[in-house]
């Protein structure tokens, strides 16, 4: 299951008390791609009837659905080829990094449980935005921005990438979930390092 899965279905699990509440989700996540959690659950809780009758907050919403974001990502059979890449990119002296809109601090768990942490300079989250964690990175690194290549699977991903004027590969099995379509699309990391100038 790919991560956008588990977080949809986390979103589901968390919020399946409540009436509707697949199609309302569904609904926020169709109309506002590039939501936080936050958002996400802060929306959820305006759309549904008698929210004051409510005993949870955003904030108890945000952390079971983080705790099972985590758990479950955590233990996700690895994309194949992933690590090999990695390893590769490492012994080529590349700069790595990971930007991600999950909060710093169950990013910084989840990498760890994952065990990858080796091999990345750095990574970002939540409350920066992946904007912000592009420019950081090339203010750390001391390069332009065309030297930078941005790898990610959604569209904040594709558009960040576009704001920032760096490069972008989209990763997945279609286009449908880019507003744009990327140039380079690879649906796995078979052929991915021909498209990183060595």
């Amino acid at each position: 299951m790919q991560s956008n899965e588990i977080k949809k279905n986390a979103y589901f699990t968390v919020t399946s008390k409540i009436e509707n509440s697949r199609k309302i989700i569904n609904e926020i996540i169709n109309h506002h791609p590039n939501f936080t959690r936050e958002e996400v659950f802060k929306c959820f809780i305006s759309k549904i009837p008698n929210p004051d009758s409510l005993n949870f907050s955003v904030d108890d919403l945000v952390n079971s659905y983080s705790r099972i974001c985590q758990n479950e990502i955590a233990l996700a059979k690895e994309i194949p080829l992933a690590e090999e890449t990695l390893i590769y990119l490492k012994k080529k002296s590349k700069s790595l990094y990971i930007s991600s809109a999950t909060p710093f601090k169950h990013l910084k768990r989840l990498l760890h449980l994952r065990g990858i942490l080796k091999y990345f300079n750095g990574f970002y989250g939540h409350p920066k935005t992946k904007h912000e964690h592009i420019q950081e990175i090339k203010k750390k690194e001391k390069i332009d921005l065309d030297k930078i290549i941005y790898i990610g699977d959604s569209e904040i991903d594709r558009f960040s990438a576009a704001q920032a004027g760096c490069g972008f590969i989209g990763i997945g099995n279609d286009n449908s979930r880019f507003n744009k379509n990327p140039k380079i699309l690879i649906n796995n990391y078979k052929y991915f390092l021909k498209h990183i100038s060595s």
